[in-house]
Parts: C-alpha cells; structure tokens; sequence
C-alpha cells in the first residue's frame, strides 16, 4: 500500500468505530488494486512463456 493510502487510512483510524466503513471501504479498494495487478502479472507471464 502506497504511503499516501496509509496516511489515508492513518486518520480515521485514528477517530474510531465511527469510521469503520470508510476504512473498510480503503481496504477493499486496495485489495481490488492488488487482485487487478496479480492478474496483470499472470496475463504477462503467461505470454512471455514459452510453448
């Protein structure tokens, strides 16, 4: 997660319960950022692969 996400996430955590849905929503976001590159990763692979 990139510094400027953490910082993000950093503030309303630091207010509490009340935000839980706000930091919920940073995580699922990133967790789709991570999913979309792995399959990024996996696509370019398997055309660098040889047959």
């Amino acid at each position: 997660m990139p510094i400027s996400q953490i910082r993000d996430y950093g503030q309303p955590y630091l207010e509490g319960e009340k935000t839980a849905k706000k930091l919920s929503g940073l995580l699922e976001a990133h967790r789709e950022n991570i999913l979309e590159e792995i399959q990024k990763k996996r696509t370019i692979s398997n055309l660098l692969e040889p047959r």
